[in-house]
């Protein structure tokens, strides 16, 4: 993921996801179909952007955090109760076993293959035991409206990097989660949802 990509679009990227591509308001319901939240959950969004997951459950958490390597993005939180951090998920400046809660929305196609994984396994080492991950992301491309998603994010923000979900299932396996779900509604036939747990 590139920061200085996303940077170029921070100004516009809240009104194409809400309004242009709708994609906001998916996601949304993909969580609240398959994501169970607490409210002493502490949440850490990685590749949050411009917070939107996070100021949509902010009243119902005990605290969240936003991860994300674009300035631009995160400058446009302005809800101090959000605390936002600028960096990766290959590399969380969090101490072991400190969140109940990461959530990956529609990130990590962004990140190259190579990193993926690093990414999985940050993600464990800062979760307490019995915390969880969730994952929303995009099927590789093999259909039409696929192709055309990924033809406008490539202009967008630059090459994409999907897997399939059988190999995100063995990555997260690899990274050490268990109670695995993978979820393909049938409703957003182009996306699915990952959750697991840490032991």
């Amino acid at each position: 993921m590139s920061s200085g990509s996303f940077d170029r679009i921070a100004f516009c990227y809240d009104f194409l996801e809400r309004y242009i591509l709708k994609d906001y308001q998916g996601s949304m319901d993909l969580i609240h179909k398959h994501l169970t939240i607490h409210k002493n959950d502490y949440v850490l969004d990685i590749g949050g952007g411009t917070g939107f997951f996070s100021r949509q459950i902010n009243e119902n958490i005990l605290k969240s955090v936003v991860i994300d390597p674009s300035e631009k993005m995160l400058k446009k939180i302005t809800n101090p109760t959000i605390s936002k951090i600028q960096g990766e998920g290959g590399f969380l400046c969090f101490h072991d076993n400190t969140f109940d809660l990461a959530v990956l929305i529609d990130v990590l196609h962004h990140i190259p293959y190579n990193k993926q994984q690093k990414v999985l396994n940050e993600t464990m080492r800062i979760l307490k035991e019995k915390g969880r991950i969730f994952v929303i992301e995009v099927f590789f491309p093999k259909t039409l409206i696929n192709r055309l998603f990924c033809m406008m994010e490539n202009l967008a923000v630059g090459h994409t990097y999907h897997l399939s979900a059988q190999h995100l299932q063995l990555n997260l396996k690899k990274a050490g989660f268990t109670k695995i779900s993978m979820t393909y509604p049938k409703d957003h036939n182009w996306k699915y949802v990952a959750l697991g747990t840490k032991k």
